[in-house]
């Protein structure tokens, strides 16, 4: 693969996201986000990051995807919250594949 170590990730990883995704035109580096890049969303997310967990053998007991992933029809539930309630939400943190890649190296999501 292409690339220094600022942008560079495992092959296990790229290998283990084209097996879930099947889409071989984005191009994977530390900085791809879930969400926004290979368009992982609610219950899509959970599934492919309880994989990850898996496959890698990585200790998650530590990690809040609900301040990563929000829940299926969360857009609109939230919009209709903020709405009458006049409340913000934190936003959402990001996840990249930089993120996981160094779940894979210290055994741990957090």
């Amino acid at each position: 693969m292409e690339g220094n170590s600022v942008t560079k990730i495992s092959n296990e990883l790229i290998v283990f996201v084209r097996k879930l995704h099947y889409d071989d035109e984005i191009v994977l580096t530390r900085s791809t986000d879930l969400k926004k890049d290979l368009r992982l969303k609610g219950d899509d997310a959970i599934e492919f990051l309880e994989s990850f967990l898996i496959e890698f053998n990585i200790d998650g007991s530590q990690f809040r995807a609900d301040k990563y992933i929000e829940g299926e029809g969360q857009d609109l539930l939230g919009f209709i919250s903020k709405l009458f309630k006049g409340r913000t939400d934190e936003p959402m943190k990001i996840i990249t594949l930089g993120k996981l890649d160094d779940a894979i190296s210290s055994g741990k999501l957090e």
